[in-house]
């Protein structure tokens, strides 16, 4: 076998096994054979099923668009699920096709499908099974997998593409029967943005019901040929414009600002995309919850609300209710009654409530060691911060660092 094959195929293994780390995300080998295509390896679960799909509905029209195309095409229908097809060529002949999808990469989830079998000819047992498998389908935004498609031109081809030089093809009409269209309707992806920003403007933590957990990611400036750079551009281009919705929202300029820096910091450090998504759904959540608890404490008193904001500018600092309290004018006995009476939890209750929050976000976003940590926040040891995370959060910070990985894989 020559060498390029050996380590395209070495590539390709590492790339599929990334890829199996989103549920559902399914990749593709087809073998050119004769004028038409043979499967020869997936790791979809429901193999029959979106092969014959695809066959059907696909194989002639790809097969037809890269006899004069080297880039890897990006292949949409009107069903609202997409493809990417990356072709691989020997001494300018196709030799074989590398898919990646299907997956939803609009805002279709959820949505009731059975209008998509209006006035078509559809046995029940196929309108179910389409129905269960458009289900199962990932719900990827059409940046992002348009950066996985980059990852897997580069895999199979060794050559280096940006997201915009993606080929937009084959966006045509997907028959269930015989071929008429089917209106889907979805939100675009400026749609998704306002909804977002709306949902953090207003503090709403029943966001999910309009916008999708998974989908939301805001196009931003990108980086040529590295594709985590890319992904970490668009992320922290969603940072500012949420840092600015909570602003609009009510949160302190310097509290949103200081929220969006640490944010940027985390995935400057992450080392993969997984990791940059999670943080990015993090941040989402963060500053709605933020801006929900400001306007639920709009009746808290000015003194106890900048106790709140001094405590969240100056978390890594020794904090003392004295500290706390002389950023207010007041004497510590003042406030300390104040903050009990409006807030129903001591000042320094509250102080180290915070102090554990703020590790936690470490300890899930950073590569500091829990030793590190502990010295951060100027806790007086680490088995000290550790009885105190324990007795907040009901685990270790060992633990509750290896649960939190786990769950974003």
């Amino acid at each position: 076998m020559k060498s390029y094959e050996k380590n395209m195929e070495s590539r390709m293994e590492g790339f599929w096994y990334v890829m199996s780390g989103i549920e559902n995300l399914y990749a593709w080998r087809y073998a050119l054979d004769g004028e038409g295509l043979e499967l020869c390896d997936s790791n979809c679960q429901d193999v029959e099923f979106w092969h014959n799909i695809f066959m059907t509905l696909f194989s002639e029209r790809v097969l037809a668009f890269l006899k004069s195309l080297d880039k890897s095409v990006l292949l949409g229908d009107d069903l609202g699920i997409t493809w990417i097809v990356t072709p691989r060529r020997e001494e300018e002949r196709l030799q074989d096709i590398w898919l990646l999808g299907p997956v939803f990469s609009s805002d279709v989830r959820g949505r009731d499908v059975n209008h998509l079998f209006e006035g078509k000819q559809v046995s029940v047992a196929y309108k179910r099974e389409l129905t269960r498998q458009l289900e199962k389908l990932p719900n990827i935004s059409h940046s992002m997998f348009c950066v996985l498609g980059t990852m897997q031109h580069f895999c199979v081809t060794n050559t280096r593409i940006q997201t915009v030089d993606l080929e937009q093809g084959l966006n045509e009409p997907t028959s269930l029967d015989a071929g008429e269209e089917t209106e889907v309707r979805t939100h675009s992806g400026t749609e998704q943005e306002a909804l977002m920003l709306k949902a953090i403007r207003e503090g709403n933590v029943h966001y999910g019901d309009e916008v999708r957990e998974r989908n939301y990611i805001v196009p931003g400036t990108l980086a040529r040929g590295d594709a985590i750079r890319q992904f970490k551009n668009e992320i922290i281009t969603a940072i500012t414009l949420c840092s600015r919705a909570a602003i609009e929202g009510g949160m302190s300029r310097e509290m949103s600002l200081t929220l969006s820096d640490r944010y940027i910091q985390a995935v400057e450090a992450a080392k993969t995309m997984p990791e940059v998504a999670a943080l990015h759904l993090r941040m989402r959540e963060d500053y709605i919850r933020r801006v929900h608890d400001l306007k639920r404490s709009s009746g808290l008193s000015p003194a106890v609300v900048s106790c709140m904001d001094y405590i969240e500018l100056h978390i890594t600092s020794r904090l003392t209710v004295v500290d706390v309290a002389g950023s207010t004018g007041y004497s510590g006995y003042y406030i300390s009654r104040l903050f009990q009476k409006e807030t129903g939890q001591s000042l320094s209750d509250y102080i180290q409530k915070k102090k554990i929050e703020h590790a936690a976000f470490l300890l899930k976003n950073s590569r500091m060691s829990v030793r590190d940590i502990a010295a951060e926040l100027h806790y007086s040891s680490p088995s000290h911060f550790c009885t105190l995370f324990r007795r907040e959060r009901g685990v270790t910070p060992t633990q509750y660092r290896g649960r939190k990985r786990m769950e974003s894989v």
